[in-house]
């Protein structure tokens, strides 16, 4: 009723639209050229976008949905956006501090809400399969589903040079620069990799944005957990076959940054420029190596991951002083 009275309104119309917090200028200002919410953290796409979901319907039914097109146009991509982002398990990466079990993308409860005025063919089938005033007033036909919608999100998204996909089977995932969000997706092969490479605004913000996520075909390699690297920005998703070596370093914390006291069961080994060890990735096996300048020590342990998992991290120190420094780290699949 309140959304209705807007339109009712010619004065409180011009404020809700074009008014210093209006939906014009929160678009403009919060929602990035790669259609990312301004804050990075994923799951504010399907938020902003389910907030926006009311007033675009009542629009419709008022016929003023084209006082709208732009914002629409906008908020469609910001829905479709992480799809396009996608590891191969259908987890989206994390640039932002969400602990929380990974987002699942596409999003199908949004893409189901979403359904009378952003029609996607897997929003249409999940649709058709819920019972709710919605589909009891405007029901999602299950012979719409099998036609491939056809959303005008899709014109920018082939603007772009990007792959629209057809009917259920999503679009596949490609390198892109996200400039405008500091992102970057590369995919090579059986490779893919999300790096995160700076920073919007302290909201969010978070003290590795240098650290990626890696996945060969289906193994998760590493990803960011949405906390701090806890000392380390060498994570790895799988069981390490460490070399000889290795000895328990049961004062690995004292005197280091507080985020290593969560470390457990420490154990290091020292090295002359260069280590290798293979890694057990999801059935994948890794051949993993660093290289240094000189003599090094390297620390393994235990480490926090996604609550209440953890995983295996990695520390590596010159052991003679240097104003600068090259490491290398190279992953190579063995099978």
């Amino acid at each position: 009723m309140q959304v209705a009275l807007v339109f009712a309104e010619p004065e409180m119309w011009r404020q809700a639209l074009d008014g210093e917090y209006g939906l014009r200028q929160q678009i403009a200002r919060r929602i990035t050229s790669d259609y990312l919410w301004y804050e990075q953290s994923f799951g504010y796409n399907s938020y902003v976008v389910r907030a926006v979901l009311n007033l675009f319907t009542t629009a419709g039914l008022y016929g003023r949905t084209g006082e709208l097109a732009a914002e629409m146009g906008i908020a469609e991509n910001l829905m479709l956006s992480p799809i396009y982002l996608r590891f191969p398990d259908g987890r989206a990466p994390n640039p932002a501090d969400n602990a929380s079990p990974p987002l699942r993308v596409p999003d199908r409860s949004t893409l189901a809400a979403a359904y009378r005025v952003f029609p996607t063919t897997l929003g249409l089938e999940a649709a058709a399969g819920t019972h709710s005033w919605d589909t009891l007033l405007d029901p999602a036909l299950a012979s719409a589903v099998v036609r491939p919608a056809k959303p005008a999100a899709r014109t920018s998204r082939q603007a772009e040079g990007l792959p629209a996909g057809d009917g259920n089977a999503l679009p596949p995932v490609v390198s892109r620069n996200l400039e405008s969000s500091r992102m970057a997706v590369l995919k090579s092969g059986g490779w893919q990799v999300f790096f995160h490479y700076g920073q919007l605004t302290r909201s969010h913000a978070q003290a590795e944005p240098l650290n990626f996520a890696a996945f060969f075909r289906n193994a998760d390699i590493t990803h960011d957990p949405g906390t701090v690297g806890y000392g380390s920005p060498l994570h790895l998703q799988g069981r390490p076959r460490l070399p000889a070596g290795f000895a328990p370093d049961p004062g690995f914390a004292a005197k280091r940054p507080a985020a290593f006291g969560y470390w457990r069961n420490v154990e290091r080994a020292t090295f002359q420029n260069r280590v290798e060890f293979d890694v057990d990735c999801s059935g994948s096996v890794l051949r993993v190596t660093l290289e240094g300048p000189g003599e090094f020590t390297l620390w393994h342990g235990s480490a926090p991951d996604i609550p209440p998992r953890r995983r295996d991290s990695f520390l590596l120190e010159l052991n003679a002083p240097a104003t600068s420094a090259t490491f290398t780290t190279r992953f190579e699949p063995q099978r």
